[in-house]
């Protein structure tokens, strides 16, 4: 962005394409489609007696390196297991503890979800806590019921998960293709929760599409929400009053839809810049009005 005397540069962590423009007001449209909120969110691969934990940033992937002390597998966590005349001890470093007598497959059910109770107590406190992202589950059907039934991570997805025994030997060679499956799950949860969502406050009557209308909402600050499609463009300028002026020649070259979403933004609106198929309507641009007070009297 460049102003007679200032100049401004940003990251985009999407791709576009090589684009000039010449505004009335800053082009944010490209900043607020990299505004991506379903590209960030950790995966927990998790195996019966071992896991390991990917992040995901602005859509790249990337293994973690466990400090020395993460309690990566379960006999490092629990200790190993002795067997002496049908007691059942385990065996932590200087410290004993046993579990009991019984059978075995008792034994290693009660150490197994003692170990995954131990892991979800540690990635929350070390990562989730502490970044605030989603986490994304990928276990075998039987690992992820036993896990989610003591899990209290309060970031753990409940609706995306991934049902499938982890390759934690080789977890850094599949976590590519096993991200891009994730995000696009996420991407349709996102779409389905928007559109069902939109449709609620349609029926509310309170959503908007008529550019006049729009505009006068915008600047009198009653946009709660904008959702505008990527490769929309629309001619015109909108004045401080509201009004769409489309006389002169920089007004021809302007497009609308960007001065709408820098206004809406500006007044505490929040604008979302969709592909097509993201996109809550049909139409190439609509606005959530936002709830008037009633005033008693």
């Amino acid at each position: 962005m460049a102003g007679a005397s200032d100049n401004y540069h940003y990251w985009l962590h999407t791709p576009v394409t090589a684009t000039v423009t010449v505004t009335y007001q800053p082009n944010v449209l490209p900043i607020l489609q990299a505004q991506d909120k379903t590209s960030d969110y950790d995966i927990l691969l998790l195996g019966r007696d071992a896991f390991d934990l990917a992040q995901v940033r602005n859509g790249r992937p990337e293994m973690v390196n466990l400090p020395v002390d993460a309690p990566v597998t379960l006999e490092k966590a629990l200790g190993s297991e002795l067997r002496d005349r049908g007691r059942w001890q385990r065996s932590a470093g200087e410290h004993t503890q046993y579990s009991g007598t019984g059978s075995l497959d008792t034994a290693r059910e009660a150490d197994q979800l003692n170990y995954f109770m131990m892991v979800d107590a540690y990635v929350s406190q070390h990562y989730s806590n502490a970044d605030q992202v989603p986490l994304i589950l990928v276990a075998n059907a039987s690992d992820q019921g036993n896990f989610r039934k003591f899990a209290q991570n309060a970031y753990l997805d409940h609706v995306v998960h991934v049902v499938q025994g982890p390759n934690l030997a080789a977890a850094n060679q599949t976590l590519a293709a096993l991200a891009l499956s994730i995000t696009e799950q996420r991407h349709q949860q996102a779409t389905q929760i928007r559109r069902d969502a939109y449709a609620k406050v349609r029926q509310n009557q309170q959503v908007v599409q008529d550019l006049g209308p729009l505009a006068t909402a915008a600047v009198q600050g009653q946009v709660a929400k904008l959702w505008l499609r990527d490769d929309a463009s629309q001619p015109g300028h909108l004045t401080e009053k509201g009004t769409v002026m489309t006389a002169t020649a920089l007004s021809r070259q302007n497009n609308l839809y960007n001065d709408l979403a820098l206004q809406v933004s500006r007044l505490g609106g929040q604008v979302e810049v969709l592909p097509a198929d993201a996109m809550p309507t049909s139409n190439p641009v609509a606005a959530q009005l936002r709830l008037r007070e009633t005033v008693a009297h």
